[in-house]
């Protein structure tokens, strides 16, 4: 028993010990380290690539927007699955609170005027073109160029 408890307390088992103790504990903070770091560069291109997408998403918009003439029933293409698919996986999260508030503002505008669209269309189709609300042809255009100029100015910050 004497040899047993002398091997186990001497000085060369416990610097054994020891080394094999601070070297697992820096190989793990090290692992950490590098986690971490990997972490934070996966979210830094998630970012960046919804931050991409979001903005080609909404110059098209834009550009649809710009490429309509007036004509009524109005038919400008609105996607917003770039938008959509940020908030569903969670990536949305990565950006500043700031953005995701004007983002959120502006795809609900988005969205209340592709109701509009909608509304206006399905009015043509019940009644006859001579019916149409012009009132209503004529709060939709402002309502678009609004739009245009705000997603213009989100595009910027992207």
């Amino acid at each position: 028993m004497d040899i047993v408890v002398d091997w186990l307390i001497s000085p060369v088992y416990i610097a054994d010990f020891l080394a094999v103790g601070m070297g697992a504990l820096l190989g793990h903070q090290l692992s950490a380290r590098r986690e971490r770091h990997l972490q934070a560069e996966r979210e830094r291109d998630d970012r960046q690539r919804l931050r991409d997408s979001i903005a080609g998403e909404l110059g098209g918009i834009s550009e649809n927007i710009g490429n309509w003439e007036g004509e009524v029933p109005p038919t400008i293409a609105f996607p917003t699955g770039s938008y959509e698919s940020g908030v569903s996986s969670g990536t949305f999260s990565l950006l500043s609170e700031d953005l995701q508030r004007e983002l959120n503002a502006v795809y609900d505008d988005i969205e209340r005027i592709s109701t509009q669209q909608r509304f206006l269309r399905e009015q043509l189709i019940a009644t006859d073109r001579a019916d149409i609300d012009r009132s209503r042809v004529g709060n939709f255009r402002n309502e678009i160029q609004s739009l245009e100029a705000r997603i213009d100015e989100v595009v910027e910050r992207l």
